[in-house]
């Protein structure tokens, strides 16, 4: 079983190649027939409207396929749910980045 002191070891041993997807910070609408339906929006709740519309990027999914209205599994899957913490404050999104970015610094070669 790997322990952190193994882990760390590894880390400080070995050459490593490391590929990498940085947080953006954007906001990523799902836009599956099961989101659309359940009314599931990273946008929240459009002005105006009542919770369970469509937002403004799935309502034009809907006028080009009207048939994305009707769900198309009982259980919603993971690309179904707005993602959790995809856009945050610019301070807690500058802590991310540092946490991030300082654990790959601190393992790889100069």
């Amino acid at each position: 079983m790997e322990t952190p002191k193994h882990a760390e070891h590894l880390l400080t041993t070995n050459s490593l190649f490391m590929d990498t997807d940085p947080p953006y910070n954007v906001k990523v609408e799902p836009r599956s027939n099961n989101a659309i339906a359940a009314g599931l929006s990273s946008f929240g709740t459009p002005k105006g409207k009542q919770r369970g519309k469509v937002s403004y990027h799935q309502g034009l999914d809907l006028a080009r396929h009207p048939k994305k209205s009707k769900a198309t599994h009982k259980k919603l899957r993971a690309k179904d749910r707005p993602l959790e913490n995809d856009f945050v404050s610019d301070e807690a999104f500058d802590r991310l980045l540092q946490a991030w970015f300082g654990q790959i610094a601190r393992v790889l070669m100069p």
